[in-house]
């Protein structure tokens, strides 16, 4: 996540972050996912564990809540699906090369085995079970390590398991990436039924249900702003200006939340 500018360089008197971490660790918050940092944000006026009230009254909130930025008029109906230029993840290395014990008991000892052999799929992906499994099952067959190999089979159907469920329990042709967000929202769900101090399970919902008609999907490095149960823009690269200024024009006291990653 990128960290607020300020002017001259200068370090904000409070910093703040997707939970209210000191702005040291900016380096590292821009992987945080920035649907954490709205369970933080209460109605505006009061403090986030001691912090955004200070904040807000700080030379830096003020460098960044200046009246230019106020008005300045966003096109908070644009979607930026496929606009922007992501960062791709690294193509996956080739696969090592397949070895064979050719002895009849599995070969046990890591030191027996060639120096570029490894027990991890680094050309696999994590989530790619029946590759995982197709892997492993190879794996048994050259007589290696075979106990070790078994039980990582025993585990990795287990989690297969799991994901053919989570895909089961929700609407058909949903991305996995969805059907991940949807897990982890029904987790929040449940924690805001039980309790609910800043008034975001409504919004938690209305969120659910734009992912379950497809009215809103994970799209890595777009985030979209909802109050209230109403979704303010379309999917758009996260800003803390823009930010902001969506949240003073908006927000009006309610619980602020942003969907998404960046």
């Amino acid at each position: 996540m990128p960290p607020r500018k300020t002017k001259k360089g200068k370090q904000p008197a409070t910093p703040i972050s997707g939970r209210v971490e000191k702005s040291q660790k900016s380096k590292t918050q821009k992987n945080t996912k920035l649907s954490d940092i709205a369970q933080e944000v209460q109605p505006a006026g009061q403090s986030i564990k001691g912090g955004l009230t200070k904040f807000k009254t700080s030379p830096s909130s003020q460098s960044v809540s200046s009246a230019e930025n106020r008005y300045k008029v966003l096109d908070l109906d644009t979607s930026y699906v496929g606009k922007i230029k992501i960062t791709k993840k690294a193509p996956k290395p080739p696969r090592h090369r397949r070895w064979k014990h050719k002895g009849k008991e599995s070969l046990e000892n890591p030191a027996e085995l060639p120096d570029d052999w490894t027990d991890s799929e680094p050309d696999l992906s994590d989530d790619d079970y029946d590759a995982q499994i197709e892997r492993c099952q190879e794996r048994i067959k050259d007589n290696i390590m075979v106990s070790r190999f078994e039980a990582k089979l025993e585990a990795l159907k287990a989690d297969k398991a799991e994901k053919e469920f989570l895909v089961d329990s929700e609407p058909y042709g949903l991305s996995w990436p969805v059907i991940q967000r949807l897990n982890s929202l029904k987790q929040m769900e449940q924690d805001l039924s039980k309790k609910d101090p800043y008034k975001q399970l409504e919004t938690v919902r209305a969120i659910m249900r734009a992912y379950r008609y497809k009215d809103l999907q994970w799209n890595h490095g777009l985030v979209t702003y909802w109050v209230k149960a109403r979704q303010l823009c379309q999917p758009r690269p996260f800003n803390w200006d823009e930010m902001d200024q969506v949240k003073e024009n908006n927000a009006k006291g309610e619980s602020f939340w942003i969907e998404g990653a960046s």
